[in-house]
């Protein structure tokens, strides 16, 4: 099988995806809510795994699709914590002898 670590930079990808709040076009109770999210055209070229488009050509976000990238940008932060973490440790042993 074809499985190898991911080279995908998830806190880069996270970084140019942007956050919208925008007014929801539907009927209903929710017809007039503003909503805090995504815009597919927007995830279209940054992360074009997380857009479908349905029978008509509208354009849909896949919210599952963005869990390895987060779970992979998580990652990513946690080593850059721990090296920073790490890098005080010394600094600090160095200024108190």
């Amino acid at each position: 099988r074809d499985i190898a670590p991911s080279e995908v930079d998830g806190v880069d990808v996270l970084r140019r995806i942007p956050v919208r709040q925008f007014r929801r076009i539907a009927h209903g109770p929710d017809a007039k809510l503003d909503r805090c999210g995504f815009v597919a055209q927007d995830i279209e070229w940054v992360w074009p795994e997380a857009v479908s488009r349905d029978m008509d050509g509208m354009l849909g976000v896949a919210r599952t699709a963005f869990v390895p990238l987060l779970v992979k940008a998580i990652q990513q932060q946690q080593e850059q914590i721990e090296a920073l973490t790490k890098r005080v440790e010394e600094l600090e042993k160095r200024s108190n002898p």
